[in-house]
């Protein structure tokens, strides 16, 4: 989703864009496990529940969004000034930087979980799935069309899920009770745009 921050024009050995991508995802999940004060990995399971690292940031205690951009921010900027680039060339560099900074604060590892989800709440296959999302666009439209069912019922089925692994979470330390009512009411407004989302 992330693209390559820094590469040498030109350069016989520029890596691929997918080893870019990954690296980058990286260094940004290093930075913001550091600014939340929580391991990599804390993190990485965090974000498989479906929050994302705002979110995060906004269930953790002295912590926010705004925050961990300027962490994340302040960070490129110390790379950008050690490669000795113009004040302009920086400014300019660090603006693209900031903007998929904060397309990563609201990414998700959970949509390709929720939509197997979704297909097994509807009663369909995922093949199945994707042919209806193709004609009717959205998960909420696809959920009006089959009888029994419809886009509360797989809202509340979605959150049913996250929930279980929310109150695990908890129960294993991961959360407390403050950052698990925090984090559910950020699910209920990622599902809500998730339902509404054009995936067809």
């Amino acid at each position: 989703m992330l693209l390559v921050w820094l590469g040498g024009c030109g350069s016989p050995s520029r890596p691929s864009t997918t080893a870019g991508q990954n690296a980058q995802s990286h260094s940004q999940q290093q930075v913001a496990a550091s600014y939340l004060g929580m391991s990599q990995r804390q993190l990485h399971e965090l974000m498989s529940l479906g929050l994302t690292p705002a979110a995060i940031a906004a269930a953790t205690p002295s912590r926010s969004p705004a925050g961990l951009l300027a962490a994340l921010t302040a960070t490129r900027r110390k790379g950008l000034e050690a490669l000795h680039l113009s004040p302009t060339m920086i400014d300019k560099r660090l603006a693209t930087l900031e903007a998929r900074a904060r397309t990563w604060l609201d990414r998700t590892r959970h949509q390709g979980s929720d939509l197997g989800l979704a297909a097994g709440y509807l009663g369909l296959t995922s093949p199945e799935l994707s042919a209806r999302l193709a004609t009717y666009g959205t998960l909420a439209h696809v959920a009006a069309t089959i009888p029994g069912r419809s886009a509360t019922g797989l809202q509340l089925a979605l959150l049913a899920d996250h929930e279980g692994a929310l109150r695990e979470a908890v129960r294993q330390g991961q959360l407390t009770g403050a950052q698990e009512r925090s984090a559910l009411k950020a699910l209920r407004r990622r599902i809500a745009r998730e339902l509404a989302l054009k995936l067809g």
